[in-house]
């Protein structure tokens, strides 16, 4: 007749049941004392991640749309009109708010034209050179709605003019903090021509 092993060790050491036991998962375990469901927790947990996942997509989002508005705060166009402003509340005289507005904007159109950048945290030396020999070589009035090119360019006294009122610009940038870069102190405005004034005989 075949001995049986005792009962102790038929639980300890050959019941399948004992085996499965000792290899639970310590998470469900824990989970069943909490009185938790593993299925509710692993949902809960994909949910989780998804709520994370959106988290980081908005934010990356937000931080986009920051840098992008921030670009666009620095862009000739809507400086242009924030000088506008400026110089209403600091009196500036009509003729000098118009004849800066018309030099800053030539120049944006130049800058567009050419493909150059036209947010002022990145214009610099060359951009201006570039455009002081434009306004050497561009006929008067070549771009002018209203009045039609004339087969002359425009005159010293006209460059200096224009370039004066951009320097003045980039003079008010600074002062705003808008830029803390000013081109205009490594390029040298041309000179106006000097007036001859005919001696009375």
């Amino acid at each position: 007749m075949a001995e049986s092993l005792p009962s102790k060790q038929v639980v300890a050491g050959s019941s399948p049941v004992s085996r499965s036991t000792s290899g639970v998962n310590q998470s469900y375990l824990i989970l069943q004392s909490l009185g938790e469901k593993p299925g509710i927790f692993a949902k809960r947990q994909t949910a989780s991640a998804k709520r994370g996942k959106k988290m980081v997509t908005n934010f990356e989002e937000q931080l986009s749309q920051i840098v992008k508005t921030k670009s666009q705060a620095t862009q000739l166009d809507n400086l242009i009109q924030g000088y506008r402003l400026y110089a209403r509340t600091e009196g500036k005289s009509p003729k000098t708010v118009e004849i800066t507005t018309t030099a800053v904007t030539t120049l944006r159109d130049f800058l567009e034209a050419k493909g150059f950048p036209t947010d002022v945290v990145e214009i610099g030396t060359l951009e201006l050179r570039e455009f002081i020999l434009h306004l050497q070589q561009v006929k008067a009035f070549e771009h002018h709605r209203f009045v039609k090119p004339q087969g002359k360019g425009l005159s010293g006294h006209a460059v200096n003019c224009y370039l004066r009122a951009i320097r003045a610009f980039w003079s008010w940038l600074i002062r705003e903090e808008i830029t803390l870069s000013n081109p205009f102190a490594r390029v040298r405005i041309p000179k106006p021509p000097k007036k001859v004034i005919p001696r009375k005989r």
